[in-house]
């Protein structure tokens, strides 16, 4: 192997090691922390933040004042890239499709902060917002398509224990005679599977509405095995 083919590719492995290597060493760190009887934030606090600006970036606010509530969410934690949501939202019985694309990982970027500030801080993320609006027609076939979303298998580690997924995390939130469902896939699947389709699916929608040449029509024809 030449010295730029060895550069190239030693880069791509440090790349790829850098989000993970991260996580491992934070948790090493809290952890020596506590047994050592010093003060500092647990694994706990550091995961209920992080899903606390889950929330806050990649989800609407649901208030009585905006009388807009969310009908169903994708969302798409990578291991390096940034995160991005797709949501469904209803706003006085008007419909209107929103992607949400933050600027940085957000997991990469709680840990980051933790590790260099010693504080839980991002307030440096920024999220771009495009939306449209979309028919109730097109509203149930995204509602009855999240809603085949099979079941997520049971974690596989103790509880307590984080498990270290090398791959992009989806997760899927809607409402179904009002009543709130989520599913979140963290494990591989299968290319043929139900699942695999339909995020393919929303990572279009995402792309549409990204570059503002989003059109339901052109996605009826992929929706009908969703009834």
């Amino acid at each position: 192997m030449g010295k730029i083919q060895l550069f190239t590719s030693m880069k791509k492995l440090y790349l790829f090691c850098i989000p993970r290597f991260l996580e491992m060493a934070f948790f090493i760190l809290v952890d020596t922390m506590g047994a050592y009887g010093q003060s500092g934030k647990s694994q706990t606090d550091v995961l209920r933040f992080y899903q606390a600006e889950v929330e806050r970036l990649l989800l609407p606010v649901n208030t009585p004042e905006t009388k807009t509530s969310l009908i169903a969410a994708y969302l798409v934690h990578p291991m390096a890239e940034a995160d991005f949501s797709v949501c469904l939202k209803d706003s006085a019985r008007r419909y209107f499709l929103e992607l949400r694309l933050l600027d940085q990982n957000l997991w990469r970027e709680v840990l980051t902060g933790f590790m260099q500030k010693k504080r839980l801080q991002v307030s440096s993320l920024q999220a771009t917002v495009s939306s449209i609006s979309v028919s109730k027609r097109f509203k149930k076939k995204m509602v009855n398509a999240f809603d085949r979303v099979s079941p997520v298998r049971k974690h596989p580690l103790p509880a307590g224990l984080i498990e270290f997924y090398d791959a992009t995390t989806y997760e899927f939130r809607w409402v179904v005679k009002r009543e709130p469902k989520q599913k979140r896939i963290n494990f591989a699947i299968r290319n043929d599977s139900y699942e695999s389709g339909l995020i393919k699916l929303l990572d279009r929608m995402a792309a549409d509405l990204k570059n503002s040449n989003f059109k339901e029509e052109g996605f009826f024809g992929q929706l009908k095995c969703f009834r």
